[in-house]
């Protein structure tokens, strides 16, 4: 057969600088009424790419938002008008029953427009680099902080908006296992320290997905100290429905990517009930896959029921990671419940101690500790304390368990002999 003539693919075009491609987008929009069909991120890293990547704050974003798209400066300006009707209102309100600005309920005219543009930069999806943390000790606010990105990294946040719809399938389970195994990883493995399973806030009763960090380098092991300021989440990433919704496809990719999540990620939960309400949404074979597992060993987070722990007895056996690091602040719901003290200044008595052995849930916490390849514990706080001691107890059993056995063989062996090895009584002697 005779080869086809002339070339059998299309070279790909050569990149256009990055700013001239969103110069374009976003010229039709400058003046426009209408609402843009970009989401929150895409306009952050448009607002980036328009000032040649330099690091700029979230209020120089913002503003720049404003200048480039009329519809969200008409917002911002409805917005802020509302906002002067409302203080003169209060004013005179205060002026006529003499009242202080304090007790007023007026919040200032800067209302948002663009809806939840302050929290984007906390989404793990966009992958955004804080080129300034900390001021002389201090962590600045997501207000003070700068942010810039790279340029493959806003190439690839904008290419749903700058590059054509691609038309067109391929076969998936047709790739080599080790294609797919790379595949899944890069949907399903975060940086460590790992995925964090927590509430936000104190009273928070929304527990939440997230991680610290989207970079390896920046990662950052709990304080081995009794403090109670912990490693929280800095960076939201979806559910764990949303994030696993790859394993619904077919058996077979939920055979292949599920040991990736729950074997190669860390996991670390803000409470024990964080872990037990997370325990019941999975199944058996998927909590016996989890690898590296931190847990703080706080009841829980916010005010609950006295069976906040239920269930615990049952779910954590289940569990033998490879890795287990239990973090065990001071000034804990344990504390209180053995001391009543307000403020964990001292070492529990023993006394005291034992008042966790009947505490729901803590059982299943150490025979899960007794079945991890490796454990450690961080932090000086009662608990801490009480597993180590429950710990020391159980192999002090075990030795005593041994030597009772080897007693009983020697004595075995011992009767063995002088019986001549039958069992039974021996017969009577004779001269």
């Amino acid at each position: 057969m005779a080869p086809p003539k002339g070339t059998i693919f299309q070279r790909t075009a050569p990149l256009r600088p990055l700013k001239d491609e969103v110069t374009e987008v976003i010229r039709p929009w400058r003046f426009s009424e209408d609402k843009p069909p970009y989401d929150t991120s895409e306009l952050i890293v448009m607002m980036l790419v328009m000032q040649d990547l330099r690091p700029q704050t979230m209020q120089s974003i913002h503003y720049n938002i404003l200048r480039s798209f009329g519809y969200y400066a008409d917002q911002a300006l409805v917005l802020m008008f509302a906002g002067e009707v409302q203080e003169q209102g209060s004013k005179y309100h205060r002026m006529a029953h003499g009242t202080s600005a304090l007790e007023s309920d007026y919040d200032g005219p800067f209302e948002h427009s663009i809806h939840g543009l302050y929290e984007t930069v906390r989404e793990f999806d966009i992958p955004l680099t804080c080129n300034r943390l900390h001021d002389n000790g201090r962590t600045l606010t997501d207000f003070e902080a700068e942010f810039t990105i790279s340029a493959e990294a806003a190439r690839v946040c904008l290419r749903d908006i700058l590059e054509p719809e691609r038309d067109g399938t391929f076969d998936f389970m047709a790739l080599p296992p080790e294609v797919r195994e790379k595949i899944y990883k890069m949907l399903l493995v975060y940086p460590k320290p790992g995925l964090i399973i927590d509430s936000q806030v104190l009273y928070d009763w929304e527990s939440q997905l997230g991680v610290q960090s989207r970079d390896d380098a920046e990662a950052q092991l709990p304080p081995a100290g009794g403090s109670q300021i912990l490693p929280s989440i800095n960076f939201e990433v979806q559910g764990l429905a949303e994030t696993l919704d790859i394993l619904k496809v077919s058996k077979q990719i939920r055979h292949e990517a599920q040991p990736v999540f729950y074997g190669l990620n860390t996991f670390q939960f803000g409470s024990l009930k964080h872990l037990g309400d997370t325990l019941r949404t999975m199944r058996t074979e998927a909590i016996k896959e989890i690898g590296d597992l931190r847990v703080v060993l706080e009841k829980y987070k916010f005010p609950s029921g006295p069976h906040a722990l239920e269930g615990l007895d049952r779910f954590l056996p289940e569990l033998s990671p490879k890795k287990l690091v239990l973090i065990a602040p001071r000034d804990t719901w344990f504390w209180s419940e053995c001391c009543g003290d307000s403020s964990e200044n001292r070492q529990a008595t023993t006394q005291e101690m034992m008042a966790l052995d009947s505490v729901e849930g803590l059982n299943g916490l150490l025979t899960m500790a007794k079945q991890a390849k490796h454990l450690e514990i961080l932090g000086d706080g009662i608990m801490g304390d009480w597993v180590r001691m429950k710990l020391a107890e159980s192999k002090e059993a075990q030795v005593g368990d041994g030597e009772m056995q080897q007693e009983v063989a020697d004595q075995d062996e011992g009767i063995d002999a002088g019986t001549g090895g039958h069992c039974g009584a021996a017969g009577p002697s004779t001269v």
